[in-house]
């Protein structure tokens, strides 16, 4: 490598080795803005509808889609589980600005 190659090199390890300012991501917690509906993907709606109807639907209708929407019955959990979590926490800062 030439040196100039070096130099440009060095250059850039050293300025992406420099932290970037960063800012706090607010706490979920605390905001009314994390309590707005979330959009959901039609994929998202209709495994959200499937368990409303129950676990063994849930994890049929996942079988059955899995080659269409690449989704598994662990990803679908873990997204039902997420939907809940918000609307807990919701639940949670709407309770304590009443007590407040």
């Amino acid at each position: 490598m030439s040196s100039y190659r070096l130099i440009l090199l060095a250059a850039t390890c050293a300025a992406l080795a420099i932290p970037f300012p960063s800012q706090a991501a607010p706490d979920p917690a605390t905001t009314s803005a994390s309590c707005a509906p979330q959009p959901m993907t039609m994929t998202e709606r209709r495994i959200t509808e499937k368990a409303g109807e129950g676990l063994p639907a849930l994890i049929a209708f996942v079988h059955l889609t899995a080659p269409i929407y690449q989704v598994s019955v662990y990803d679908a959990v873990a997204m039902i589980d997420a939907q809940r979590a918000r609307k807990d926490a919701c639940t949670m800062v709407s309770a304590r600005a009443k007590t407040d």
